[in-house]
């Protein structure tokens, strides 16, 4: 009998207790586990303007569309009708665009590279398969040649540019001026050079801005060779105090670098660099595809590939001084500056570097000493305004015969690009 009335009583208070969980205070335990559980809540992410500490915008948000025309996109149709909604959408004539599709898509002007383990495979029958209907669209017009233009600077004497970043805490620094295309002759000795430098960690710009002076985490040199003649530029971040002085010591090393000899020391480290890194070049299938593929693009003889690494060990002194006479054009190079004008600007007109240009975000202008009136800086213009005078004039052009060897992947086969 005992043992029944304490099982009534435990059963008596579990229900009471039940009752308080479930009824009186049902509400509050039920948003408790509401809110312990995982809920996954779509959040758009945040766009728009990114603002400096200083309230000035530093990245805005707007759409961009990149449009691609391919032979899928045509194939059983005609091109008129894939041709003019584009013409009419981007607002472009129809017939640059109908040119533009033959020339790119000329089976003429193409290489097929192919790279990786063919054991076995009859890559001619592949290829015949797959592309062996492929002809010229009409109006294809044969491959041109064309003479290539070797450097030249600006002749107009040097232009100071400054995009003007108010309250920047560095200064983004460009000085260069229109370079080389890709087949040259002296392409090795020019490659040992612009890593002495500014190709490497040990490079005469880097340790001289970096090491020396602690103005930059870094600073380096080099050509962009392209099919066309493609900039030379020197580059490096500084803050914002010493935005002349390292002009000045970047001026003062590519003069060093056009005028004296470099050293034995400094020859033998470029060397042996380029020499060393240059079998990391071909570990994967990928990368001797690219390299390949550099050959055609600059219409090089597979030569450049297997002697490569003799032509940079055959590289001396004097090619490196030649090279660097011949092809930096210290005086007359461009010098183009992002940061606070306001800030750096008293000490940049002191220097007298060249014609100073500001940009500010309402255009193109001066005030007082710092700048010519607004209608002489506005006839200035871009460093490459006009015809084949511009850093990459001609590079666009997919008929343009290319002079030089790069012995690398695709995206090294535009010489030196080791900051």
């Amino acid at each position: 009998m005992a043992v029944q009335i304490v099982a009534a009583l435990l059963l008596s208070v579990l229900g009471v207790r039940l009752y308080f969980l479930q009824v009186v205070r049902g509400r509050h335990y039920a948003e408790i586990a509401q809110n312990q559980r995982i809920r996954l809540l779509p959040i758009a992410a945040p766009r728009g303007i990114i603002f400096d500490r200083n309230g000035h915008p530093l990245v805005d948000s707007r759409p961009i569309y990149n449009v691609i025309l391919s032979r899928e996109d045509v194939r059983g149709k005609e091109l008129n009708s894939v041709v003019q909604p584009l013409s009419e959408g981007l607002g472009l004539d129809a017939d640059v665009l109908r040119a533009a599709y033959a020339r790119t898509q000329d089976p003429a002007r193409a290489t097929l590279v192919v790279a990786g383990d063919l054991g076995g495979l009859d890559v001619a029958a592949l290829t015949q398969s797959l592309l062996g209907d492929w002809a010229a669209p009409s109006g294809a017009s044969a491959p041109r040649n064309r003479s290539v233009g070797l450097d030249t600077a600006s002749g107009s004497g040097r232009i100071v540019r400054v995009v003007h970043r108010p309250g920047s805490v560095q200064t983004e620094i460009r000085i260069g001026h229109r370079g080389l295309p890709r087949r040259i002759a002296d392409f090795h000795a020019l490659s040992v050079m612009s890593a002495i430098l500014g190709g490497l960690f040990n490079s005469r710009l880097n340790m001289q801005l970096r090491e020396a002076k602690g103005y930059t985490y870094g600073a380096g040199a080099g050509f962009d060779l392209r099919r066309g003649a493609g900039p030379f530029s020197a580059r490096a971040a500084v803050n914002t105090e010493v935005t002349v002085p390292a002009i000045l010591d970047t001026i003062a090393e590519l003069e060093r670098m056009r005028d004296a000899p470099v050293e034995a020391s400094e020859l033998a480290a470029a060397r042996d660099f380029l020499i060393g890194v240059f079998p990391l070049r071909f570990e994967t299938a990928g990368a001797v595809a690219g390299a390949l593929a550099g050959l055609a693009v600059h219409d090089l003889p597979i030569d450049e590939l297997i002697d490569y690494r003799a032509r940079i060990e055959a590289v001396d002194i004097d090619a490196v001084a030649a090279a660097a006479q011949e092809h930096l054009h210290v005086d007359r190079a461009a010098i183009v500056l992002v940061g606070d004008i306001d800030a750096f600007g008293p000490a940049l007109e002191a220097a007298g570097l060249g014609t100073l240009v500001i940009d500010r975000d309402d255009g193109l202008h001066g005030s007082g000493v710092l700048a010519a009136d607004d209608e002489a800086a506005a006839a200035i213009g871009p460093t490459d305004e006009g015809v084949d005078t511009g850093p990459t004039a001609g590079a666009e052009d997919l008929d343009l015969p290319g002079t030089a060897d790069d012995p690398a992947t695709a995206d090294t086969t535009g010489g030196d690009r080791q900051a």
